[in-house]
């Protein structure tokens, strides 16, 4: 009983520990979530988001973080359009801290840092895409198609890799996979469930795209709803105005309603 009573000891003793230290680990990344988020919140404010950004990168030393502030960076140069800035930046990325799963910790990284890799493969592009930027968005493709091998479980990483389908008029455009997304298929891949809502409001917004290039209006009239209450929030709004949907489409009237 001695014996039992000591390991149980032991093995409570290691319990209490590890909690401890967990607990210890996940308040250090609140707080470092918690200067990414004051960023992003000082976002709409340009001068105020680049003095906010320039000073996190210049006191973040965990290298998990200061890559997420590089692509938070890089976006707020791609859609502020500080070109000169936007390449160099670009070549500086390297997601392996991002993805990196060492130390004491196991968990998938990749899922915690979504909103970095959001930036990264879909907000930058869709801009400069919007822009008819070709020469930055083909250094943001060959810098995406080459972390293949790393990411291709994520569903954050398909959705980027069937807009290229889209930008570049190639094959179906990305539409079968929107669908499939739209229908709740995605189960074999990796993602955020917070973004999943995101997610799906993305394709639904491209299919209206591929719609509207090949006058598909009946079709675009299944989603319609979706689009057009993608359309009244801010990164919607932004989003379907960078892949150029007709405004027409973007009504809250019907044709019957017109007539």
């Amino acid at each position: 009983m001695e014996i039992v009573s000591v390991a149980l000891n032991f093995i409570m003793t290691g319990l209490i520990i590890f909690f401890a230290i967990s607990f210890i680990f996940l308040i250090r990344r609140n707080m470092k979530n918690k200067r990414i988020v004051d960023c992003i919140t000082a976002f709409d404010d340009e001068s105020l988001f680049f003095d906010k950004i320039n000073t996190y990168l210049e006191t973040m030393k965990d290298p998990e973080f200061m890559m997420k502030g590089k692509i938070l960076k890089l976006w707020g140069t791609v859609y502020y359009e500080h070109n000169d800035e936007i390449l160099p930046l670009l070549h500086e990325i390297d997601i392996i801290p991002l993805i990196d799963n060492k130390g004491f910790f196991k968990k998938d990284k990749v899922q915690l840092n979504e909103d970095s890799f959001y930036y990264l493969f879909i907000a930058c592009v869709n801009t400069l895409y919007g822009r008819n930027d070709v020469e930055k968005l083909e250094e943001f493709m060959n810098k995406i198609i080459g972390y293949e091998e790393l990411l291709k479980p994520n569903l954050v990483y398909q959705i980027a890799m069937q807009t290229f389908n889209l930008y570049e008029n190639k094959n179906d455009l990305g539409e079968a996979f929107y669908k499939r997304v739209l229908e709740g298929d995605y189960s074999e891949y990796k993602y955020a469930k917070q973004l999943i809502g995101l997610y799906k409001e993305l394709c639904a917004a491209y299919l209206a795209k591929i719609y509207s290039l090949q006058n598909r209006e009946s079709e675009y009239d299944i989603i319609r709803s979706d689009v057009l209450s993608f359309n009244e929030k801010k990164i919607g709004k932004r989003i379907l105005l960078e892949l150029q949907v007709p405004s027409a489409w973007l009504s809250k009237l019907d044709q019957e309603e017109i007539g």
